[in-house]
């Protein structure tokens, strides 16, 4: 019977302190440090998929089920091909580690595209970098709903 009060005790303890790790990682989630963090890695990780740069103004929403993204621009050859006012996410961040990307929803405010042609192409059909094919196990990027607002 003591080892029965032991392990509730012991399970009790696990979960306040699973509880108190939750409730640490959402206040931490929506500080201004964290947010930057977040903004400075997603500048350097789009790197990964854009002959260009990207550059993001400010991170707002509560980075759980949404974000809302300021002043989003990308560069290519050290001029802005693209300048989005505010990019509106919405999704589940559990899904978003587990499985695909997936965006329930996309809106973007005032979207702008600098078409430039160099005499042979359009440059802006060289801005995204993506794989031949998608590799066995990589995960895919899903929008099933996306609006565009002046």
């Amino acid at each position: 019977m003591r080892w029965l009060i032991r392990l509730a005790k012991a399970a009790g303890i696990l979960l306040i302190a699973l509880l108190v790790l939750i409730l640490a990682a959402v206040a931490v989630s929506n500080t201004r440090w964290f947010r930057e963090k977040i903004r400075t890695t997603a500048e350097s990780q789009a790197a990964r998929f854009l002959n260009g740069t990207l550059s993001l103004g400010a991170i707002e929403g509560n980075l759980i089920t949404g974000s809302v993204l300021k002043n989003v621009r990308m560069f290519q050859d050290g001029k802005e091909v693209v300048a989005v006012d505010e990019v509106r996410l919405s999704y589940k961040s559990w899904e978003l580690v587990r499985s695909d990307l997936l965006f329930r929803d996309l809106t973007l405010t005032r979207p702008r595209i600098r078409l430039i042609h160099d005499g042979t192409r359009w440059r802006i059909g060289q801005l995204l970098r993506l794989p031949q094919r998608r590799e066995p196990g990589g995960r895919a990027l899903r929008m099933p709903g996306m609006t565009v607002r002046q």
